[in-house]
């Protein structure tokens, strides 16, 4: 391990810091849903509604949630891999002193950060496909569960590595652990 590297970060410091992080990105994702209301709304006079009578809900259109869920994906695949690379932290990063280096010690680059971005959605496909099948048996509900396979694959795993950083081969250090006095 190079001297920059930094000793590993430990799994409840990393969990804080990715609880901190959904916090952030569900902040920038209300942006972007907010940014993306004039495309997936339909004009306030195509919307009849009785002479007195409140309107109803709107349901967006399977296109707009289409374009929805594109844009909100997109926007936060942006976010981490920019933010993951090159040496370049996220806030929560900074606030709990991590930083994302390869295996070997070094900066992650792109392509990697994009591939652990792409992981770190294993754990939401596997609850939908897990509440696509359990539904229809009266289950849907256990699914939920699914939503921390990438966590708790971190308690099995040999080296203590969320399913993300294993399929991405990166790792959470502690930044400045070389140093005692940042210790």
């Amino acid at each position: 391990m190079s001297p920059r590297a930094g000793r590993p970060a430990g799994f409840a410091r990393r969990l804080a810091a990715s609880a901190y992080e959904g916090l952030l990105v569900g902040a920038l994702l209300f942006l972007v849903g907010f940014a993306l209301l004039p495309a997936v709304s339909p004009a306030a006079d195509s919307m009849p509604t009785p002479t007195g009578a409140s309107r109803a809900l709107y349901m967006m259109s399977p296109a707009a949630r289409r374009l929805s869920a594109i844009a909100l994906f997109a926007a936060s695949g942006v976010y981490c891999a920019w933010l993951w690379s090159s040496g370049r932290r996220t806030l929560a990063m900074r606030t709990w002193r991590l930083a994302l280096r390869t295996a070997a010690g070094a900066p992650v680059g792109l392509p990697r950060a994009v591939r652990r971005y792409v992981a770190c959605w294993a754990g939401p496909v596997l609850a939908i496909g897990g509440y696509v099948a359990l539904q229809p048996l009266g289950h849907g509900r256990w699914a939920l569960g699914a939503l921390a396979f990438n966590y708790a694959w971190g308690l099995v795993d040999p080296d203590r590595q969320f399913f993300q950083d294993r399929v991405a081969g990166t790792q959470l250090i502690v930044e400045g652990s070389n140093d005692p006095s940042k210790a």
